[in-house]
């Protein structure tokens, strides 16, 4: 039995994603905007917490790569921020 689980999941593990259309990785957007990693690392942290930006992680040759693009659609509106 548990052999059969191991193989389904490394079946699970080895399948290859791509990313969903509009998204990319930090270095498609580096040459993109022509910038150093660590600036557009910044840049994206902070879109992703103004939620300007959402996060797919997609398996790349057996790695988990963080994908950002457009944010997920939401049918209810932003909650203001205390301050």
């Amino acid at each position: 039995m548990s052999d059969d689980i191991f193989q389904r999941l490394k079946a699970a593990y080895s399948k290859p994603t791509v990313a969903p259309k509009g998204f990319k990785n930090r270095h498609e957007i580096c040459k993109e905007l022509d910038l150093k990693l660590t600036a557009v690392k910044e840049l994206l942290l902070k879109g992703v917490r103004d939620g300007r930006l959402s996060v797919v992680k997609v398996n790349v040759n057996h790695k988990l790569v963080n994908y950002y693009g457009p944010p997920e659609k939401s049918s209810s509106t932003a909650k203001a921020k205390r301050r």
